[in-house]
Order: C-alpha cells, then sequence, then structure tokens
C-alpha cells in the first residue's frame, strides 16, 4: 500500500473516532436534560394558571374534604417565601431574568424565591428581537415552567 494512502486512512479513521465520540457526548447531554426535566415535573405539581380561588356554588352533594383541605393551606400559606423550579427552554441562548434579575441564559433549570400567590415575572431577552415576557403565580412547591 502507498504511503499517502496509508495516511489518507489512517486521518480518515481519527475523524470517524472523533465523530463518535462528539455523538456519544450530545446522546449522553440530552439524557441528562431530558431526565432533569422529568425529574422536575413529577416532584411538582402543575402550576396553577390563575390566583382566584375556584367559584363556590350551592349543590346538594356534600363537600370534598381533600379538596377544602388543599384550599385552606393554599390560603393560610398565602405571602410565605418559598423556593420553586424554573425551567426556561425558550428563546435559545437567551439571557433569563426573573423579577428584573438576570439569573441566567436559557435553557435554564434552576430554583427561585417567590412569595405563595405573588406573581413572578421572567423575562427571555433574546440577543436580537423583543424580549418575551411571561408572568406566572407562585405556588409552594411548584414548577414554571416556560417553552416555546
Amino acid at each position: 500500500m502507498k504511503a499517502s494512502t496509508r495516511a489518507s486512512v489512517v486521518k480518515l479513521a481519527a475523524a470517524c473516532r472523533l465523530s463518535a465520540a462528539v455523538l456519544v457526548a450530545l446522546a449522553a447531554v440530552r439524557l441528562a436534560v431530558v431526565a432533569t426535566l422529568d425529574a422536575a415535573r413529577a416532584r411538582a405539581p402543575a402550576l396553577a394558571t390563575s390566583t382566584a380561588p375556584p367559584p363556590v356554588t350551592a349543590s346538594a352533594s356534600p363537600v370534598d374534604s381533600s379538596r377544602a383541605g388543599r384550599v385552606h393551606r393554599a390560603v393560610r400559606a398565602s405571602g410565605k417565601s418559598v423556593l420553586v423550579n424554573l425551567v426556561v427552554t425558550a428563546g435559545g441562548r437567551s439571557e433569563v431574568y426573573v423579577d428584573h434579575g438576570l439569573v441566567g441564559k436559557s435553557p435554564y433549570i434552576g430554583d427561585v424565591s417567590c412569595r405563595v400567590g405573588s406573581t413572578v415575572v421572567i423575562q427571555v431577552v433574546p440577543a436580537k428581537g423583543a424580549p418575551r415576557v411571561f408572568k406566572r403565580e407562585c405556588v409552594e412547591g411548584g414548577t414554571i415552567e416556560i417553552g416555546d
């Protein structure tokens, strides 16, 4: 075999090994992100979309005591400072602000503190274009998810 052909084969083999290593690394990162998002969703209940309590209607059926307890606990805990999970996947590599303070760049996964019942303002500011503003209610044990 010629020396130039052999050198070409060696370079091609090295390029293939490098490509395989990059693909394995990308798969590992993807797996880590998916596992983290699934864990955050499983750990916390869905975030309520409204701060108003459910309407009270007169009915002949008895009141569900488990539901009444949850409403009572939510009212009692109102104003309590808590940590909630924040997952921002919107906007590519945009800056993420929570209540006007920079917390990082998207995709962002972390905890933010807020008071139960208050509104959390999340701004996703891309390098070019208009910032996107999201308002979510702070719920104890909740997760705030901002996605495209």
